[in-house]
């Protein structure tokens, strides 16, 4: 075999465990097989690129043929023919179709009446249009604003020791074990403690009733109260992906997608002026179906969190290009 021969080979093997695997991952409940060949009611023995079978519980399973064209121009209707005739000699109600390339306006056409899935598979792999993709953002924005803090019971000397050491003051347990500084356990507070979820509005909230400072290498038993407003705002806007593997579902005009990773995390202060300010959560669900939320905790203009959280596998993808 001639080495553009084995190239072409290869690509098109790798194409074919692409879509398998992406599968595994879309129907974990499926048994997916790759490269299978089954004996049609012509006698002939038909290959299919990948094959998933799904248990229906019902002592009959439904058998899905999935056909790879990795094409450099679109389908057209003559294979979407031989892939009908293909399924209707296996006995199979539908097959799905995966293209590189698109398809042609007839293939697509052809497809609804002959009940085949069309898939475009988008992979930084084979397509470029992975650097203009990007997903829903929603960014929960929690500023906490005029944050002061006071410790209960204070002395003089405590007052004389907070002046020396400022908020970054070492705080010690009931045992006089160390519990990190004054600031680190505020902005825990907001991060992972009870404030992170914190209403809007103005607070004056206890924090803990019982820290210890270390002053003269004696233990002062003291509290901690926090006084500050939070005023919480919602973004809405668009996270640029760096990689994309997935299925683009032209019968149902969706994305399904085995996993994508963002270019960068947001740059609070540089990438929000970009996006657009909205009232409520119910208006971003009626403006944008997003896929991740974003909740941002800021020490004024100071990011101090940063959260992550997926809504969802499978949502409606905002992309700089048009399907047809």
């Amino acid at each position: 075999m001639d080495t553009d021969k084995l190239n072409k080979t290869q690509d098109w093997l790798k194409f074919e465990h692409l879509t398998c695997n992406m599968m595994i991952v879309l129907a974990p409940n499926a048994i997916i097989e790759h490269n299978v060949k089954l004996l049609g009611k012509s006698s002939q023995r038909r290959q299919v690129d990948v094959l998933a079978t799904i248990d229906t519980g019902e002592h009959k399973n439904i058998h899905i043929a999935f056909d790879c064209k990795l094409y450099n121009k679109p389908v057209n209707i003559t294979v979407v023919d031989g892939f009908i005739g293909k399924l209707l000699d296996l006995g199979f109600d539908s097959g799905v179709l995966v293209s590189k390339s698109g398809f042609s306006k007839s293939a697509i056409e052809r497809a609804k009446i002959g009940n085949v899935i069309l898939y475009d598979l988008y992979n930084s792999d084979y397509s470029q249009l992975s650097s203009k993709l990007a997903v829903g953002q929603h960014i929960i924005l929690r500023r906490i604003l005029n944050l002061q803090f006071e410790l209960g019971y204070e002395k003089e000397i405590v007052k004389k020791h907070l002046e020396e050491h400022g908020d970054f003051v070492e705080i010690y347990d009931e045992k006089h074990m160390p519990s990190g500084n004054l600031n680190n356990l505020i902005m825990q507070s907001f991060t992972v403690g009870p404030f992170k979820e914190i209403e809007e509005g103005n607070h004056d909230r206890e924090l803990i009733n019982k820290i210890f400072l270390k002053v003269d290498n004696n233990f002062i038993e003291t509290c901690l109260k926090l006084k500050f407003t939070c005023l919480i705002e919602h973004y809405i806007g668009r996270l640029p992906l760096a990689t994309f593997s997935g299925f683009f579902n032209r019968n149902i005009k969706r994305f399904h997608f085995k996993g994508l990773l963002q270019s960068e995390p947001i740059v609070f202060n540089r990438d929000i002026k970009d996006w657009e300010r909205i009232q409520s959560e119910e208006e971003r669900n009626l403006r944008l179906p997003c896929l991740f939320t974003t909740k941002v905790i800021t020490k004024g203009d100071v990011p101090i969190k940063i959260i992550y959280k997926k809504e969802s596998i499978e949502s409606p993808i905002i992309a700089e290009w048009s399907c047809e």
